[in-house]
């Protein structure tokens, strides 16, 4: 490479302009690295998919300067309800002896995008090149070289930087042409969710419906709308507005009235964890180095608590550390493996606890008990991620 490492470690080249490569970004700038955010779509998402941020992440915004433009867009929910139809079977209250931020914050993911990429447009309008498709890197000892084209167009660039950072998602380039490994599969689980007007009585609350036919998940959101997350018997090729809110009545007695032009999307919980977290200088993070199953909401929690570890490993190394750059990064990855490792265990028994029963009667009498003793408080730090 023709520019001295000296000039390369100013720059932190992210592929994915996702809500983790956005909050990476947003890290960075904090510790005084420079980063450019490469992202194939040319305008910010305009789906809701993850809603829920958690304690440790609210902390994180808070540390960011951020908190206060996510809470003018979310609802904050202080309690999750587990009920058998309309029965309660107990309650979890995401304000814990001493929480800094009682709550959990439902935003739809691309408010969360909208506030990220407006603060790093505010730092430098060109942080975040929209329409930049990946198309391969070179790497060496010294930084990396990504060469991109412009969506659209045959205009092909390229970049330099200290690291490239793959948050490119589950499908990752970055991740593919570093040779590295992605095990891991689909469960047995299907679901299908949509976001309704809510014209229930559930108020700012979260509920889960555990019943003999599987589980039904339940979120406000900002706007009025309320969120349904429904298990299903098989994967819904085309799923129908008439049979998600026959089910949903059938296992919670609540019927979705409103429906005028609420989309439904289907999909399956998938398992996957990279064989490692970083080659050299090219690193992972986010999707691209673990997906668990959405039910529980951790996903994009989890990529934030790691790339915020991920940025200030960086900063170290920039900042010329006294360890070595490889000993640093291996430490991060240690420490965001074992914590990506927890987060799914977690994911399955949330799955396994909503999975078609029939014994259902026995686990909701368990669900009950626990709910009803020491251990739920172990279990309410567990729901808003306060032990990873």
């Amino acid at each position: 490479m023709a520019r001295s490492y000296r000039a390369l470690q100013q720059r932190i080249v992210i592929a994915g302009g996702g809500p983790v490569g956005l909050f990476l970004g947003c890290c960075l700038e904090r510790l005084g690295l420079e980063c450019t955010i490469l992202e194939k779509s040319v305008a910010p998402g305009t789906q809701s998919r993850a809603i829920g941020i958690h304690p440790p992440a609210l902390d994180l915004l808070d540390r960011l300067a951020l908190l206060d433009r996510f809470l003018a867009k979310g609802v904050q929910i202080r309690s999750g309800h587990a009920c058998s139809r309309w029965r309660r079977l107990g309650t979890v209250r995401f304000d814990g002896r001493g929480a800094r931020v009682p709550y959990v914050l439902s935003i739809p993911q691309d408010g969360t995008e909208a506030v990220l990429d407006a603060h790093l447009r505010a730092i430098d309008p060109g942080r975040v090149i929209r329409g930049a498709v990946l198309e391969h890197f070179e790497a060496s000892a010294e930084g990396v070289r990504a060469h991109y084209r412009r969506e659209g167009t045959d205009e092909a660039c390229a970049i330099e930087g200290a690291f490239l950072i793959g948050c490119d998602g589950k499908d990752s380039r970055v991740r593919d042409q570093a040779g590295i490994g992605f095990p891991g599969g689909p469960y047995p689980d299907t679901f299908a969710m949509g976001d309704f007007p809510d014209e229930t009585d559930l108020g700012p609350d979260a509920y889960v419906f555990l019943g003999p036919e599987g589980l039904v998940e339940s979120f406000p959101l900002p706007g009025g709308l309320r969120r349904w997350v429904l298990r299903t018997a098989g994967y819904w090729t085309e799923p129908q507005l008439g049979s998600f809110c026959t089910e949903v009545r059938a296992r919670t007695a609540i019927e979705i009235r409103s429906v005028e032009g609420t989309e439904l999307t289907a999909f399956t919980a998938r398992r996957h964890l990279a064989e490692r977290f970083s080659r050299g200088r090219i690193i992972l993070a986010g999707d691209a180095a673990h997906v668990l199953s959405p039910i529980g909401g951790q996903g994009m929690n989890l990529g934030w608590l790691n790339a915020w570890e991920l940025a200030e490993a960086l900063a170290a190394v920039q900042h010329g550390a006294a360890r070595s750059p490889a000993s640093l990064l291996d430490e991060y990855e240690r420490r965001a493996r074992r914590r990506a490792i927890r987060a799914m265990r977690r994911a399955e028994l949330n799955m396994s606890l909503g999975r078609i029963s029939r014994s259902s009667r026995r686990r909701n009498l368990l669900v009950f008990l626990l709910l009803h003793s020491p251990v739920k408080r172990r279990l309410e730090r567990m729901f808003t991620m306060r032990d990873l």
